[in-house]
């Protein structure tokens, strides 16, 4: 028979592993999500970017591709979000009242594409963990 303290101490061992995985699952499969709205040039809804009112010849959103390259994922506890290192994707995301907003993730609830892919992330990595994988 188990001592309670190995017990806890392996039920703890497990909640870390599934913290862990579930972690490195999102933080794999976020960038993946935002890389093809910037590919496809559509927000976390499918729906087209607002077109450009100037005749410039770089793709939207990457004049520099700083915004893009600097994306990250941030993991606190149990939240994660994505990072810039500019100052300007809250911009990009909201808009202003002189330019659309062109979303590079969902703002409140996850869109249906962005659910299920997560959804289907998370599910990959419990399977791991429970098949002693991670």
């Amino acid at each position: 028979m188990k001592r309670p303290t190995s017990e806890a101490f392996g039920r703890l061992v497990s909640k870390r592993s599934v913290l862990k995985e579930l972690t490195k699952a999102l933080k794999e499969e976020l960038p993946r999500l935002v890389n093809s709205g910037f590919q496809g040039r559509r927000d976390p809804a499918d729906n087209p970017w607002a077109p450009r009112k100037d005749s410039k010849s770089h793709p939207l959103l990457e004049l520099t591709g700083r915004m893009r390259k600097t994306i990250t994922v941030v993991a606190e506890g149990a939240k994660v979000h994505l990072k810039s290192d500019t100052n300007y994707l809250k911009y990009h995301q909201s808009g202003t009242s002189r330019m659309p907003a062109r979303r590079l993730a969902p703002i409140g609830e996850l869109t249906p594409r962005w659910k299920k892919s997560l959804d289907l992330a998370v599910l990959k990595a419990l399977k791991r963990v429970r098949n002693g994988r991670s």
